[in-house]
């Protein structure tokens, strides 16, 4: 039964003479629903004509091009709570971004429609014959007392009433000892994606460092070269052979594999870095010298059970993230979307020092922004807006400042069915979609057969007729390509670059500028929204968010695209 359904008795085959999600006049012999109800049969007492009209023509257009969008809402594997939390969010954001606003109570009773017109069909009484209505009405006078109990049964029962079996507290009495909780209870789970092997699991009683040693003697290797896999691969498993044969051990199949995994990483990969990096509860590896690793999980930092053997071995393994510049700091990004620093001697004396932290791919979305203050919802709307009438936003910000995750809310707020293609030289945007393209470029200077540059996936991009075009990680030598595509009219683009490093990019050219930058509180937030005439839309100031004008320079662009009455309640 649904709120305001107006409860009742129940009747003796089951079913509720008052609940309209089992007694549709709508509804069909099996139970299924012959499609949506009208406003008028939702709201049966809406007294304003005018706006049940507005809302009815709203609802007709959102049951035909939502229905994709909230069959996937219903069939992800979320809870109740989830799935209606979902549902109503599509529901709100439809109708507002049409002007129209609901009260909190037709967003539940819309909510509740759209849950009871994809809820499966209830169970059929069994149908009965004459015959058979006849013998149980003769039974109908067995016991009147139990059928009067089962017809007038209370929905919800309690076992006692907890005054009772409660004794009133006066103060008096003595404190309860506090439970005894033993450490294994705070203790981190393990990964429940990958089961990470130990050292010494893995060297198979000191086997990995004899068959490392074997296998660089065969290749002729000295730290920080660079071997190729397949010449690695052939080297480790003669070493491991010769290593086995002259112990006279035998080895299993699966323990032979996993070595060889092991020493194949310590000679071509990122060694103790890969086995720590695979152990996706792991959010970052901090390594402050060879003896001195953390891992964080959980939100909590604890030592690794591995470390680097010497300096040198930290320094080969360091040198392979990325090349030593003259200045002794380097920055990396991982093709998974995680991004890192290195600081090698002599600037860290007992280093190098690295710090990796993994990344997000595809998990921001509006309502985490606005949870974070770094938008408002006024500000989410204005980009929902944006985003739909292919306005050209410009996202600008220092690094780490959010830019990436804005990116990936205003896509994603674009449903799973918006045509949206995405050019980065990360994997930030994995996020499932049947509409969506990813591309992902060469780092600028680093073209070839890997990976296209960046301009030649703008062109590309643009060439798939999308509806949204993103553009995240553009660097210097990639500004240009960007203004020439500005500059030829198109429309649908939204580009992030950060403050720091513009120089060709032309605010101007955007319909709409994002500012992020990090306010007093520490936190990085998006302190302006600007048209391209600079007049700023929004600021935030004084720990909230000011609206600037009412008639930004886009305005014209919105109301051709039918958001004229949504900009001006964001805008009022």
């Amino acid at each position: 039964m649904t709120a305001l359904s107006g409860g009742g008795r129940h009747r003796k085959d089951g079913r509720s003479p008052t609940s309209p999600v089992l007694e549709r006049p709508d509804a069909t012999l099996s139970g299924a629903r012959r499609g949506p109800r009208s406003v008028d049969q939702i709201f049966p007492q809406h007294g304003d004509a005018a706006r049940g009209r507005e809302l009815q023509g709203t609802w007709a257009t959102f049951c035909k091009e939502r229905e994709s969008s909230v069959r996937e809402a219903l069939g992800d594997g979320r809870s109740p709570p989830e799935i209606a939390y979902a549902v109503g969010e599509l529901v709100h954001t439809y109708f507002r971004a049409r002007g129209v606003t609901l009260t909190s109570h037709e967003l539940r009773r819309l909510v509740s429609e759209l849950l009871d017109q994809h809820a499966p069909a209830p169970p059929e009484p069994p149908v009965r014959s004459d015959l058979e209505d006849d013998v149980k009405d003769g039974e109908k006078t067995k016991d009147k007392h139990d059928d009067s109990r089962i017809e007038t049964a209370a929905l919800v029962s309690f076992a006692a009433d907890l005054a009772a079996r409660e004794p009133r507290w006066t103060g008096d009495e003595p404190a309860k000892p506090a439970p005894v909780v033993p450490d294994a209870v705070f203790k981190a789970p393990p990964s429940t994606v990958v089961q990470v092997t130990g050292r010494d699991a893995a060297t198979v009683e000191g086997l990995l460092d004899r068959v490392l040693k074997v296998a660089r003697l065969r290749l002729r290797i000295a730290p920080g070269d660079r071997i190729g896999r397949d010449e690695a691969v052939q080297a480790i498993d003669t070493a491991i052979d010769d290593v086995v044969r002259g112990g006279e051990k035998t080895l299993a199949s699966d323990m032979r594999e996993r070595l060889a995994s092991v020493a194949l990483s310590e000679v071509c990969g990122l060694g103790l870095i890969d086995r720590l990096w695979a152990d996706r509860g792991v959010r970052a590896v901090f390594i402050n010298g060879p003896d001195a690793v953390f891992v964080e999980r959980n939100g909590l930092m604890e030592p690794s059970p591995e470390v680097f053997r010497d300096q040198a071995h930290l320094l080969d393994i360091a040198s392979r993230l990325v090349h030593r510049p003259a200045t002794g700091v380097a920055e990396f990004q991982l093709r998974d979307g995680g991004s890192g620093t290195v600081i090698f001697p002599p600037s860290a004396p007992n280093g190098p020092v690295v710090a990796i932290r993994r990344g997000e791919p595809g998990t921001a979305t509006f309502e985490r922004l606005i949870a974070a203050d770094m938008l408002d919802r006024r500000l989410a709307d204005l980009l929902r807006i944006a985003a739909r009438c292919r306005l050209n936003v410009l996202v600008t910000g220092p690094s780490g400042a959010g830019t990436t995750s804005l990116l990936v809310a205003i896509a994603r707020d674009l449903g799973s069915d918006a045509r949206v293609v995405t050019v980065a030289r990360h994997r930030e945007f994995r996020w499932q979609a049947p509409g969506k393209v990813e591309l992902v470029a060469s780092p600028s200077g680093h073209g070839g057969a890997a990976a296209a540059g960046y301009p030649a996936l703008l062109a590309a991009g643009l060439r798939l007729q999308p509806h949204l075009l993103i553009l995240d990680s553009i660097g210097r030598d990639d500004e240009a390509a960007l203004m020439e595509r500005l500059s030829q009219g198109q429309r649908g683009i939204l580009a992030a670059v950060r403050s720091d490093a513009t120089t060709a990019v032309s605010l101007q050219s955007f319909d709409l500028v994002v500012r992020l930058a990090r306010g007093r509180d520490g936190l990085f937030r998006a302190v302006s929204l600007e048209d391209a005439s600079g007049a700023a839309v929004f600021v935030h100031d004084g720990g909230r968010f000011h609206r600037r004008t009412a008639q930004p320079a886009f305005a014209e662009i919105a109301a051709a695209a039918g958001y004229r009455d949504a900009l001006a309640s964001i805008l009022r």
